[in-house]
C-alpha cells in the first residue's frame, strides 16, 4: 500500500499480509495520510521493495515516513559491505587493477 498526503504525494510505502488491517491502523493513526493506493500481491514484501526502489530512484530519497526503513537499509548495507565501497567503486577499482 502507498499512503498519500493532501497533495497526493506518496508519504509511506508498506507491504502487509493483512491489507485491510494495515490500512485501518495507518488511516487512524497517521495524521498526514489522506489517500491510499493498494495492490493485492501474495509477494507483498517483494512488491514493497520494488515500490520503494522506484520512489528512491525517482526522488533520490525514501518517502518521508519510511525513514526507519532507510536506517535499516543503511545498516544492512554496512553489515554486508563494511568498507562502504559501492559496486560501482569496486568495479572501477577492479578495472584499474586489471589494466595496471
Amino acid at each position: 500500500m502507498q499512503l498519500l498526503d493532501e497533495k497526493k504525494r506518496i508519504i509511506y510505502i508498506a507491504g502487509t499480509p493483512n491489507l485491510k488491517q494495515a490500512l485501518k491502523e495507518q488511516l487512524y493513526s497517521n495524521q498526514k495520510a489522506r489517500f491510499f493506493i493498494y495492490e493485492e500481491d501474495p509477494m507483498y514484501n517483494k512488491r514493497e521493495s520494488e515500490l520503494i526502489q522506484r520512489f528512491l530512484q525517482k526522488h533520490g530519497h525514501l518517502p518521508p515516513q519510511n525513514e526507519d526503513v532507510e536506517d535499516l537499509f543503511y545498516s544492512l548495507v554496512l553489515r554486508l559491505n563494511p568498507c562502504g565501497v559501492t559496486n560501482s567503486q569496486e568495479t572501477q577499482r577492479t578495472k584499474h587493477r586489471s589494466y595496471a
